[in-house]
């Protein structure tokens, strides 16, 4: 999975580097097609700011997280991109299947 990690107002560790990688890399495990992100790291007055955006099956997701620890704002980053990257997942199972019968009624007409 290809990341791309920027920070405003804040340099990138090491440590800092791991750790969203490796929260991402768990995520990456999960959504296979999941192959690159772009996460935004800022700094504010008393808060912490993260900003993850991705595509995923052929749409953007982006999701923001901001609390007085920026590792705590990771994590919540990351668990708000896991809810909406299984709900588009989800829409797009319930999509599919909502119209298999349909197609599946065409074809078994037109062969009669």
């Amino acid at each position: 999975m290809q990341l791309n990690i920027a920070g405003q107002h804040l340099d990138i560790t090491p440590a800092i580097e791991a750790g969203v990688t490796q929260k991402l890399n768990k995520l990456a495990n999960h959504y296979p097609e999941l192959e690159q992100a772009n996460v935004w790291l800022k700094v504010e007055p008393k808060q912490q700011i993260v900003d993850i955006v991705t595509h995923f099956r052929h749409s953007q997701i982006a999701v923001h997280a901001a609390d007085k620890n920026l590792y705590v704002a990771i994590k919540d980053a990351v668990r708000k991109l896991d809810s909406a990257l299984g709900h588009r997942e989800g829409t797009q199972q319930a999509y599919s299947r909502s119209k298999r019968p349909a197609f599946e009624e065409s074809f078994t007409a037109a062969e009669e």
